[in-house]
């Protein structure tokens, strides 16, 4: 076996993870919106806001709970604490333009319009036709390096359908890789 020396980038490139899309709300302070108004089959794209995200886990089934961590320079920190609540959805293999579209880090590129969405009674924003869905409410968060950890309660889940979307060795697959 040959052994390899790299950056810490590098190792964790070697970490398969599906790919999830973490949505949110984007400042509710104004007049504008309220928590009635988006929710139901209503349409508000310029209202979302998300980033891809595989920085992610389980932490307990009962009662069910996960981790998020997300980057001090992320919109999506911020976004998160104010409102104390996310999306979390798991992208299917159809969904690979939605990973790239939510995966850029520049604050002021607008990501939202193309997407379809749906929202939880919560009003929290759901990608459609995702894997699976899970709508979360912080329950406590701190600062470690870099990152937020936001914990949160999964307060409600739905599955969907399809093939999952993995990231390995930075770029996105399928477990089923073939060239079909």
């Amino acid at each position: 076996m040959t052994k390899k020396t790299g950056d810490i980038r590098d190792i964790w490139s070697r970490f398969t993870t599906g790919v999830a899309v973490i949505t949110t709300l984007e400042d509710l302070s104004s007049d504008l919106w309220t928590a009635s108004e988006v929710t139901g089959e209503s349409d508000f794209p310029t209202s979302v806001h998300g980033m891809t995200a595989n920085a992610l886990c389980s932490v307990s089934i009962d009662p069910p709970l996960l981790l998020l961590s997300v980057g001090f320079g992320r919109r999506s920190r911020n976004l998160i604490e104010v409102r104390n609540r996310f999306g979390v959805n798991f992208l299917n293999t159809a969904q690979l333009d939605i990973a790239v579209n939510f995966s850029s880090s520049d604050p002021d590129l607008n990501r939202s319009g193309a997407v379809d969405y749906w929202y939880t009674e919560q009003g929290t924003p759901m990608i459609a036709n995702s894997l699976a869905y899970i709508d979360c409410k912080v329950v406590n968060h701190f600062e470690v390096a870099d990152h937020v950890i936001f914990i949160a309660e999964a307060e409600h889940f739905e599955l969907g359908e399809g093939e999952p979307l993995v990231y390995y060795e930075r770029g996105y697959t399928s477990l089923n890789n073939s060239d079909d």
